[in-house]
């Protein structure tokens, strides 16, 4: 591929990755946010009765030793949210075309078009988002008040254990679609091995016992994030698939669709004087 159409590739891709990861952050302000705001606020007046959580449903084990307030700059939030999603939308971007270039390169693959993108993009979908989610879901600030038992790995063992997830579905994805035989078995037992791995660690996070109606209302909130976030990142990623497919298909070869293609030597006539 020439370097121009190479810089004209990157290009459109990222591109591609910053509409999508502009379109995602529209889906967030329409669906997550008012959750995500509902439970800071949820949050921040169960502090200001007096009652960190540890009181709240009857454990010993964690206490809050700071009050917190829900952040009065939406406007810096908003543009940090924006930057951040589209920053993460132009990196799946490249990571995506690379994977569909590489693909299409095969001596037996047809190339890629915007319908087969849909399936890259619930390829990325279970990597990056999927399996990770299943021992790491997404969570407000109020999900500890519906935990009797903190968390102590910390933030740090979550983004080790999120990476060491998405690595190997990655990896296994790889061997399971691309592979035959004992290296597809290993595939396969990659997809599980992490799930079957963190599923035995002991979390020691049983619900919050109790009936009472602000219980229940925390318990709904949480619910319905979790759905609207799967919800969100799978239209994220069908859409990151079929904008990076189309762009592939458009750029990503010495011959682009719709210009023509040289004839086969083959099929060439020779002419005589």
């Amino acid at each position: 591929m020439p370097l121009s159409g190479r810089t004209s590739l990157i290009a459109a891709l990222l591109l591609a990755g910053l509409i999508s990861g502009l379109f995602f952050s529209l889906i967030q302000s329409l669906e997550a946010l008012p959750l995500l705001r509902t439970a800071e606020r949820m949050e921040h007046r169960q502090l200001e009765r007096g009652l960190p959580p540890h009181q709240y449903h009857g454990s010993t084990t964690h206490s809050h030793t700071s009050e917190a307030a829900p952040p009065q700059d939406e406007t810096g939030r908003n543009g940090a949210r924006l930057m951040s999603n589209g920053l993460l939308g132009m990196g799946y971007a490249l990571l995506l075309g690379a994977a569909i270039l590489h693909h299409n390169r095969r001596p037996a693959a047809n190339r890629s078009h915007p319908v087969t993108g849909l399936v890259w993009g619930i390829a990325g979908y279970y990597v990056f988002y999927f399996a990770p989610s299943l021992q790491y879901p997404p969570g407000t600030p109020a999900t500890d008040l519906l935990r009797s038992v903190h968390d102590h790995g910390g933030v740090f063992s979550h983004q080790l254990g999120w990476i060491t997830v998405a690595l190997t579905s990655a990896a296994g994805l790889l061997l399971a679609v691309y592979t035959r035989g004992t290296r597809r078995l290993i595939g396969l037992l990659l997809i599980a091995l992490p799930q079957v791995v963190l599923s035995l660690v002991e979390r020691n996070w049983p619900a919050l016992q109790g009936q009472g109606a602000m219980i229940r209302l925390y318990q709904l909130n949480e619910l319905n994030y979790r759905y609207a976030t799967d919800l969100g990142n799978l239209i994220f990623w069908l859409l990151q698939g079929g904008l990076s497919a189309l762009v592939v298909d458009r750029f990503g070869s010495e011959h682009p669709a719709g210009e023509p293609q040289p004839e086969p030597q083959s099929e060439q006539r020779l002419t005589t004087d």
